[in-house]
């Protein structure tokens, strides 16, 4: 915040805070010289647990102390929610770092999220668009083909659709 406050333009500080924020990234931080702890924020669970209690209550206020927490910590933008749609159990990667495999209840939960991130003051964008955890290697190349992944995403009935009317939301 020293820095903001000395900048000619006002910084836009960002942070990958896709599990909660500061009790993420920042928690087990030190001040150096002195080496006092510098706290950190709400330790949640993984995001599939809010995806598995289904209740977007919970989404919701999960977003907003995010933001609140990140606020306080001088972070404007979040790197969160995960919005992948965890298909792919041969991929690791996202697990449970995603809502959950269903697209609807994904796009419930994390336009919850962005909701209550909103109305905690920051701003967000959905990650990975169009998905981390399903891309799987063509049998010609090699590589991963997202070809069929963009266009169910494009699919009316799929979770950007629901989540281009949450306002206050990009993605990356």
């Amino acid at each position: 915040m020293i820095c903001s406050r000395a900048a000619d333009v006002p910084l836009l500080v960002t942070a990958d805070f896709e599990n909660g924020g500061p009790g993420m990234r920042i928690n087990g931080s030190f001040a150096l010289p002195s080496m006092l702890p510098q706290g950190g924020g709400t330790d949640f669970p993984p995001t599939m647990a809010f995806g598995a209690i289904g209740d977007e209550r919970f989404a919701y206020e999960y977003g907003r102390i995010t933001a609140r927490e990140a606020r306080a910590s001088g972070v404007h933008f979040l790197f969160s929610p995960v919005l992948d749609v965890n298909s792919n159990p041969d991929n690791p990667v996202i697990a449970t770092r995603a809502f959950g495999g269903d697209p609807d209840l994904v796009a419930r939960m994390g336009a919850a999220f962005i909701r209550g991130a909103r109305d905690g003051g920051a701003f967000t964008t959905g990650k990975h668009f169009p998905g981390t955890a399903t891309p799987r290697p063509t049998r010609t190349s090699g590589s991963p083909s997202w070809t069929p992944i963009v266009s169910a995403w494009m699919n009316s009935s799929s979770p950007r659709s629901r989540l281009r009317s949450t306002k206050g939301s990009t993605r990356s």
